[in-house]
């Protein structure tokens, strides 16, 4: 719980599209992290775990190798987070419909994120999400 608006969960993981992005979506991911962040949200962000391994957005191809890397570690992200949250596009997003599976398996709360807002999702919104 976030002590400082119960509501919110107090440290999430963020899910979205990057591939077949300019500069795989980091400003989405880094603009909600910092708004989030704000809000008193500890935020698992995985495009500033991106940068903090050395990949670089504007010169660092993102081939499969590095894709099943990095879903390795965001499986091992979600696990330490009491929930994930989804950032526009999420559904076009065959990573982040992944990451939304693993988090319903292991019962973490679902929110999606939208201009600075975040609105709780339920099973029923999921209706037909692998």
């Amino acid at each position: 719980m976030n002590t400082t608006d119960p509501s919110l969960p107090s440290y999430a993981y963020l899910a979205g599209p990057m591939r077949g992005y300019p500069l795989y979506n980091f400003e989405q991911f880094m603009g909600a992290a910092a708004i989030l962040e704000h809000r008193g949200i500890k935020v698992l962000n995985p495009a500033q775990m991106d940068l903090e391994i050395g990949f670089d957005p504007l010169t660092d191809p993102f081939d499969d190798i590095a894709m099943h890397s990095a879903m390795r570690r965001d499986i091992n992200a979600l696990l330490q987070v009491d929930a994930i949250i989804l950032l526009p596009k999420w559904r076009e997003s065959e990573g982040a419909r992944f990451e939304l599976g693993v988090a319903r398996m292991i019962g973490l709360d679902i929110f999606e994120y939208h201009n600075g807002f975040l609105t709780g999702v339920d099973e029923y919104d999921l209706r037909g999400v692998a």
